[in-house]
């Protein structure tokens, strides 16, 4: 009883299947997830919600003899209503009742995150672009103070090459009597 109750309310999708790959069993979370109604989800074929691209990755996953774990991995998965959706996906070997071995499947909408990774990935291409090919002078200055990264053209200003300059501290390039200026600016800024 305690088990079907945590089964049940649990917020990740979980799915128990058989060595055929039908589901024996599937929780309310795995019906919202794959937007199919719970009566509709025993007797389902597992690989009917995986990308077709991923049906060989899964299917090796579910054929007997079940692993006793797979590490949690991201796969994609095509929702009833066409939408696709990704999963942080793990599986288990288990008894369950009426059959001699099972799959515990887990999965984790991770869908959000992977939207949100992907944009990030974009953006950072793009300051990194732009970081590059800019013609004002740019650096990165580390928590030491000293340079992480500098672009061609803050170098050629200081009529260095940027592998020069790595690691240095950009007060290594300013004039004595400007370096207490600079730091006093530098300590406005990180405040």
């Amino acid at each position: 009883a305690r088990f079907r109750t945590a089964f049940e309310r649990s917020p990740v999708a979980l799915l128990v299947v058989d060595e055929r790959g039908r589901f024996l069993d599937g929780n309310p979370a795995l019906s919202r997830l794959f937007a199919i109604p719970e009566a509709e989800i025993r007797g389902m074929d597992w690989l009917a919600l995986a990308e077709r691209k991923l049906s060989e990755q899964l299917s090796a996953r579910l054929v007997p003899p079940f692993p006793e774990e797979t590490e949690p991995e991201v796969l994609e998965y095509l929702r009833s209503d066409g939408s696709l959706r990704h999963g942080l996906t793990q599986v288990c070997s288990i008894t369950w009742p009426g059959t001699e071995r099972a799959a515990l499947v887990q999965i984790t909408d991770v869908t959000d995150e992977v939207a949100s990774e992907a944009t990030a990935r974009v953006l950072a291409d793009q300051i990194d672009q732009v970081f590059t090919t800019s013609p004002i002078g740019m650096g990165l200055i580390g928590p030491d103070g000293n340079w992480t990264r500098v672009n061609r053209s803050l170098a050629r200003f200081i009529g260095l090459i940027e592998a020069d300059m790595a690691g240095g501290s950009p007060l290594d390039h300013i004039h004595p009597d400007d370096r207490d200026l600079v730091n006093r600016f530098a300590a406005r800024a990180l405040q």
